[in-house]
C-alpha cells in the first residue's frame, strides 16, 4: 500500500507484516535432526545438544546468520524420521507436535500424511531412492562355481551324448569282426577317459570304433575349450553383476529379503491402503511472495510400483517386520551380512558406501521425493523463512556446500583380480577325498571277496 503525505510517499505492506521480517534478533529456537551424512553430520556436545553440519547443517546455519535467530539442536528422541503408528507420530514429527523442537533440521521426505500434521519450508533439494545389495564373490560360489560354465541344457546335453556314445562304442566293439568286444563298463571307462582327456589302452581296430572315437575326441576339445575359458575367466575376475535390476526381480527372488529405514517416509507410504501421494512444493513470484502447494499424485507416475509397494510391505508384514532396519547404517551392515537388499535416499547411501566396490547399487531408481525442513503446523515463520530460504537457493552457496561435501567415489568398472580363495577350490578336493573313500572301499570288497574265493578253492582242493 503506498500513501502520499506532505513530505513524501510512505510505502507499507497490506498484509501482515511478520511476512516481511527479514531480522529476528531476540529469537531463540529448538530444533531437533538426525544423523544422514552428507546432508547432517553431528557432532555430540558436553551439554546433550549437537552440532549440525553438512549440506543442510551449512543451509540452516546460513539462514540463522541471515536473520539474527539462535537456536540449540538435540537428536530425535527415538532416532526416527517420523512415520504414523497407531494414531501417534513418532521421530522428528513427534518431537515437533510435542513442542519438543520448533523445527526439524533434516533431510526430510515432503509427504501429503506429514503436511497434515507439520509445516513446510520450500524445497531445498530433492533426490529418489536407489537399491543397494552385496555383489555375489567367488566365496559365494564354492560348489556352482564349476559347473556355472555351462547352462542346464549343456549339461544335459553332455550328458546325453555321454550316454549315446558308451552305447556306441559297444555296440561297435560287439558287432565289428575285426574287434575285440568291450564289456559295458569298460565302455564306460573309454569314454569317461575321453571325457577327462585321457587316451585308452583298449586298442580300437575297427574303423567303426576308430570313426566313434574321433568323433568324440573332436566334441571333447570344443566343449573342453568353451568349459576352461570360462571358468578360468570366472575364478580369477570373479562372477558377472547380479542379474537383478527392478522391484519385480526383487519380488521374483525369495532368495533375499528386502527392506528399509524404520520411520522413514518409505515406510508410511508403504503401509497405505490407499495411494499415497508426495507433496511437492512450488514457489510463484507474483506480486507479492506467495507459495502455492501443488499436490501430484504419485501413483499417477508410479502406479505399477504402488503394486508393488504393497506386495512388499505383505511380505514384510508376513516376516513379522524382521527385515526393516533401524538406522541406514543398520541396514547397510545387513546388506554384508546377509541376503539383503536395502533401499534407501540415494544421495546418504551414495556418499557413505558408493566407495565400496563390494556392493552394486541397481540401476533403476524409485519414489522422487522433494526435501525440505518442518516446523510446526500454521508456524508464522514459514513465511519468513521461505523468503531466506529462496534468497540462499539462488545465492549459489549450496553448490559451494556441496562441493565442500562431495566425496570422490573410485570407479569400479575395471575388472579386478584376487587370488582363488581355499573355499572356491574345496569342491574339487572334497570330491577327490570322496573318490579316494569309495577307491578305498571297492578295494577293501574286493580283497575280503578274493580271499573268500580262495579259501574256498583251498577248502575245495583239502
Amino acid at each position: 500500500m503506498t500513501k502520499t503525505l506532505s513530505f513524501g510517499v510512505m510505502t507499507a505492506p497490506v498484509d501482515d507484516p511478520l511476512r516481511h521480517r527479514s531480522d529476528l534478533t531476540g529469537l531463540h529456537l529448538a530444533c531437533t535432526t538426525i544423523q544422514y551424512h552428507p546432508l547432517t553430520a553431528l557432532t555430540l556436545r558436553p551439554n546433550n545438544t549437537v552440532t549440525v553440519e553438512g549440506v543442510l547443517g551449512s543451509f540452516f546455519q546460513e539462514m540463522a546468520s541471515r536473520t539474527n535467530f539462535t537456536y540449540a539442536c538435540r537428536q530425535s528422541r527415538d532416532g526416527q524420521w517420523g512415520v504414523l503408528v497407531g494414531g501417534a507420530w513418532t521421530g522428528i514429527i513427534r518431537d515437533i507436535i510435542d513442542g519438543e523442537a520448533d523445527i526439524g533440521v533434516a533431510a526430510l521426505d515432503i509427504t501429503l500424511k506429514r503436511s497434515e500434521v507439520i509445516s513446510y519450508l520450500h524445497t531445498i533439494l530433492a533426490g529418489d531412492y536407489r537399491i543397494f545389495m552385496r555383489k555375489t564373490s567367488s566365496n559365494n560360489h564354492i560348489w556352482s562355481a564349476y559347473s556355472k560354465p555351462f547352462s542346464v541344457s549343456v549339461w544335459l546335453a553332455v550328458i546325453t551324448l555321454v550316454v549315446s556314445f558308451v552305447v556306441m562304442i559297444r555296440l561297435t566293439t560287439q558287432f565289428s569282426p575285426l574287434q575285440e568286444p568291450l564289456s559295458l563298463s569298460d565302455s564306460t571307462l573309454v569314454i569317461s577317459g575321453f571325457v577327462c582327456c585321457q587316451g585308452t589302452s583298449f586298442p580300437l581296430l575297427s574303423i567303426s570304433c576308430r570313426t566313434v572315437a574321433l568323433v568324440w575326441l573332436v566334441l571333447q576339445v570344443i566343449l573342453v575349450s568353451y568349459y576352461t575359458s570360462d571358468l578360468v575367466s570366472s575364478l580369477a575376475a570373479g562372477p558377472p553383476p547380479p542379474s537383478l535390476s527392478t522391484l519385480h526381480d526383487v519380488l521374483n527372488t525369495p532368495s533375499y529379503d528386502f527392506g528399509f529405514e524404520k520411520g522413514s517416509a518409505l515406510h508410511q507410504a508403504s503401509q497405505q491402503d490407499h495411494r499415497e501421494t508426495f507433496l511437492v512444493l512450488t514457489v510463484t513470484l507474483e506480486r507479492e511472495f506467495m507459495i502455492f502447494c501443488h499436490i501430484a499424485d504419485w501413483t499417477k507416475q508410479l502406479e505399477s510400483k504402488d503394486i508393488l509397494l504393497q506386495k512388499i510391505w505383505k511380505s514384510i508384514k508376513d516376516g513379522n517386520y524382521q527385515s526393516l532396519a533401524n538406522s541406514m547404517e543398520a541396514g547397510m551392515k545387513r546388506v554384508y551380512e546377509e541376503p539383503y537388499l536395502f533401499i534407501e535416499s540415494e544421495i546418504p547411501l551414495r556418499y557413505s558406501y558408493g566407495h565400496d566396490c563390494r556392493l552394486f547399487m541397481l540401476p533403476t531408481s524409485y519414489f522422487p521425493v522433494k526435501i525440505s525442513f518442518a516446523l510446526k503446523k500454521n508456524s508464522p515463520l514459514v513465511p519468513v523463512l521461505n523468503g531466506v530460504a529462496l534468497d540462499i537457493l539462488s545465492s549459489g552457496l549450496p553448490v559451494k556446500w556441496w562441493q565442500d561435501w562431495r566425496r570422490e567415489i573410485r570407479g569400479c568398472r575395471t575388472t579386478q583380480f584376487e587370488p582363488v580363495d581355499l573355499k572356491v577350490v574345496v569342491g574339487p578336493f572334497l570330491i577327490l577325498t570322496l573318490a579316494l573313500a569309495t577307491s578305498s572301499f571297492f578295494l577293501a570288497f574286493e580283497i575280503l571277496t578274493e580271499r573268500r574265493k580262495i579259501r574256498g578253492r583251498w577248502h575245495g582242493t583239502k
